[in-house]
């Protein structure tokens, strides 16, 4: 039986699903095609870098490799148990007031949040044997740790402080290093008293802040405790494990073999 066109602009309906059928077969024909020739180009681009050398290689594992990192092991692993942070003073170093709470009080942040330790006496039980002991600054570490009930004692000693007195218009770095020491408040014996370092020189722990931070800071005290807060941070990786960017084993910018 023959159709009739009703009218001349107009497409039986059975003819015009053949019609939109074929189309999108075309379609997917198209992104078939283009999604393998993506496809062929990159395994031809993976192919030509694998066999290749010299920078642009390592330009491409660079940018498009995995990402490595090396894990650093702790030097020392504190006590879970009562810890005593005690900073000393140090009659060479001009210090603000407030330094030895700030450090102090950052570090008990950040060791808790790493997971060093969660038991760090309060400073407010330090300023208590301050006050009942005259000779409290006499005393050595090893006593003030059993006195304040700890099993173990951080002793840190400032061994270089700058900052400068007008921050926006400096063009020097602020810098805080102090020197480390663990020490055994239970031990019974000399010989069991220094836990760590092995020398008797202690660990040297330092920050240094840019010079853009410190024109940057608001006052005194922000760059102050920013500082504190560095340097907390620095003497937590002494004593659990963290991990540092990898270093390139040969420099973009090499010669090819």
């Amino acid at each position: 039986m023959r159709e009739v066109f009703l009218n001349p602009g107009t497409v039986p309906a059975r003819s015009g699903r053949r019609r939109g059928a074929a189309a999108e077969r075309r379609k997917k024909g198209r992104r078939g095609r283009l999604a393998g020739h993506c496809g062929r180009c990159l395994c031809a681009t993976l192919l030509v870098a694998a066999a290749g050398c010299g920078p642009q290689v390592g330009a491409f594992w660079y940018f498009f490799g995995p990402q490595k990192h090396e894990v650093i092991a702790a030097k020392f692993k504190l006590t879970k148990g009562p810890l005593l942070i005690l900073m000393d003073d140090s009659p060479a170093l001009d210090l603000p007031p407030q330094t030895r709470e700030l450090v102090v009080r950052s570090l008990m942040d950040e060791f808790k949040a790493a997971g060093i330790n969660e038991k760090v006496i309060p400073p407010a039980r330090v300023n208590e044997l301050r006050q009942q002991n005259p000779d409290f600054e006499k005393k050595g570490i090893r006593e003030l740790g059993r006195a304040a009930g700890a099993q173990q004692v951080l002793w840190i000693f400032p061994k270089e402080f700058s900052m400068a007195d007008t921050l926006d218009q400096t063009l020097r770095p602020a810098r805080f290093t102090v020197v480390l020491k663990v020490i055994n408040a239970e031990a019974e014996r000399r010989d069991e008293v220094r836990l760590w370092p092995v020398s008797s020189e202690g660990e040297l722990v330092g920050i240094e802040v840019n010079p853009h931070e410190v024109r940057a800071a608001k006052s005194s005290e922000e760059l102050l405790r920013t500082m504190a807060q560095r340097l907390a941070v620095e003497i937590a990786h002494q004593f659990r494990d963290h991990e540092v960017p990898r270093p390139e084993e040969q420099p973009l910018s090499g010669k090819a073999p």
